[in-house]
């Protein structure tokens, strides 16, 4: 059947094709004429006595020199007609090119090379650091001064594990900037493994690793990490072996866009036998929690978001916001949404409500029967993610990702959307509060 496939080579990963031979065959392959001509030929020939068995002989010949010099003879083998590869900046000839294959009739694999950051220097010289940025200097390329966010306060806490314990392993898949290793790559270049844009092989590494008594760490966006759910289960939960899941990017991720939103991590993650959550509200407590993870000799994933901490930066949270006998309201909520909870604690109270906010800092396992959940309060569940907690508390209000998938917009934009900023989570519940 007709089908077109765009392969997409991009010179950030993949390297360039080499050699004249397959340049100037591709230049050949490009030009309308050329098939044309082939044709014309196939229908002369294959009409001459003896020309079916001259048409096959010219074409093995063929196939044998485009072995040699011309990539995608992988993709003929499958059934597909390659063609490229074609320079992707090029529009005209990525047009010409599609037109020709749409023409074909058949099964086709259309070759485009691009290069990372195409037509702004520094970002050519340095795709990495381009890659995902904040604010910049256009014209010298230059970061705003950065503040901490919880990926380098995680790259500094695991340096720091490193040094104290030499069987701790980092890996990473193609991110080691974004995910906070650089400093870990080179002060121990030995020990981190970065495999490339293979989430199943880095978490089957681990597993490898793990069972030869290394302590590894996948240091991984949450979005990725999905792409490994069956390595997860059957090389690391099965024979519950010890593995680090630094998860990054959990939650969301603001203009990273929506195919990078973390919020489905915390649900396929907790219905897996002999794991242990561990969410992050501050800085303090993520260095706590990757303390605590080495102790543990099972799988343990610990997922904090992109950026800064917010409003709380403590690690006793109990003893910061001592709760209330009997309230009308009881959060119960996890990560940094621990921050949209406190402000809608504040305007609740300006209300006259009394409000308790009850803080998980281990989702999995979870005794729901230690949380002095008061019966005769509201109980309103907030997870920037699909939503644990219901399945606990099925009766509570629910404010979460659930059932939709979340657009692309800064983070206020879409905190406002989802009703998870203070003000909208304090007019739902003062609403919900006008029911009973």
């Amino acid at each position: 059947e007709p089908m077109v496939v765009v392969l997409n080579d991009n010179e950030m990963s993949i390297t360039k094709n080499v050699g004249g031979m397959a340049r100037q065959l591709t230049k050949l392959r490009l030009k309308p004429g050329y098939f044309k001509l082939k044709k014309v030929y196939h229908n002369v020939v294959n009409h001459i006595p003896g020309g079916k068995g001259i048409n096959k002989l010219l074409t093995n010949f063929k196939n044998k020199i485009r072995e040699i010099s011309v990539p995608g003879t992988f993709f003929e083998e499958l059934g597909f007609r390659y063609l490229g590869p074609v320079d992707g900046h090029d529009i005209s000839k990525v047009q010409s090119l599609l037109l020709h294959a749409i023409e074909l009739k058949e099964p086709v694999i259309v070759h485009v090379t691009t290069k990372k950051g195409k037509g702004y220097r520094f970002a050519e010289e340095n795709p990495s650091k381009f890659h995902g940025v904040s604010s910049f200097d256009a014209l010298t390329g230059e970061g705003m001064p950065s503040k901490d966010s919880f990926s380098s306060v995680f790259g500094d806490k695991i340096c720091e594990v490193a040094i104290k314990n030499d069987r701790v392993v980092a890996i990473c898949v193609a991110m080691y900037l974004g995910t906070g290793l650089h400093d870990f790559s080179r002060k121990f270049q030995h020990r981190f493994f970065d495999v490339g844009i293979a989430e199943g092989h880095a978490v089957t590494m681990a597993a490898g690793m793990a069972k030869q008594g290394l302590r590894p760490v996948v240091a991984i966006y949450s979005s990725f990490l999905q792409r490994a759910y069956d390595q997860i289960i059957h090389d690391v939960a099965i024979p519950n072996l010890p593995v680090v899941f630094a998860i990054d990017r959990a939650g969301l991720v603001g203009e990273d866009g929506e195919t990078h939103h973390g919020v489905f991590d915390i649900g396929f993650l907790s219905d897996i036998p002999n794991m242990t959550i561990m969410c992050p509200s501050s800085f303090a407590e993520l260095r706590a929690m990757l303390d605590t993870a080495f102790t543990l000799n099972a799988p343990v994933a610990i997922r904090y978001p992109r950026g800064g901490e917010g409003i709380y930066r403590g690690i006793n949270f109990a003893e910061q916001f001592k709760n209330s006998t009997s309230p009308d309201v009881n959060f119960i909520t996890y990560g940094i949404m621990v921050n949209e909870a406190i402000n809608a604690k504040k305007i609740l109270e300006n209300a006259g409500k009394i409000v308790n906010i009850i803080k998980i800092d281990t989702v999995l396992p979870l005794d729901f029967t230690s949380l002095h959940i008061d019966k005769n309060a509201l109980v309103v569940t907030l997870e920037d993610s699909v939503g644990v907690l219901a399945k606990h508390l099925p009766s509570a209000v629910h404010i979460d990702c659930g059932g939709v998938f979340v657009r692309h917009g800064t983070m206020s934009q879409l905190y406002k959307s989802l009703g998870f900023d203070g003000q909208s989570i304090a007019e739902r519940i003062l609403r919900e509060l006008q029911k009973t």
